[in-house]
């Protein structure tokens, strides 16, 4: 597979994220699939790529990022991906709020600083 993996960058809408928050952008809205392919080819340099490398990335720690209104829709998992981790990681977090400060968008309410005694997640 020639290699187009993309360099990670904040200046994307479309991507996947990284589980030590590298952010890997899409060309266009729902690629995510075919940039599955190509992340597990040239970046994990899998040989012979896994039946389903969307769902493998994301058992692994992954998340793919899908550009909304106002900031990202965030996925965790899908119908296939029963293995994927809970919770991201400290890095996908500071990448997320990163790309938020980096395009003057307002942190979603669940990443938000909040006030002193009040629970970050409810």
């Amino acid at each position: 597979m020639a290699s187009a993996l993309p360099h990670h960058t904040l200046d994307c809408k479309n991507a996947w994220l990284s589980p030590d928050g590298r952010i890997f952008p899409n060309p266009g809205f729902a690629h995510h699939v075919r940039q599955a392919k190509i992340i597990c080819a040239d970046f994990l340099h899998m040989d012979p790529l896994p039946d389903d490398p969307h769902s493998h990335l994301v058992n692994a720690g992954w998340a793919y990022l899908r550009d909304e209104l106002n900031g990202w829709h965030i996925h965790r998992s899908n119908r296939d991906c029963s293995k994927a981790p809970d919770r991201l990681t400290s890095k996908q977090f500071a990448a997320i709020f990163d790309w938020h400060e980096h395009h003057s968008i307002d942190l979603p309410s669940w990443l938000a600083p909040q006030p002193e005694g009040e629970p970050a997640f409810a």
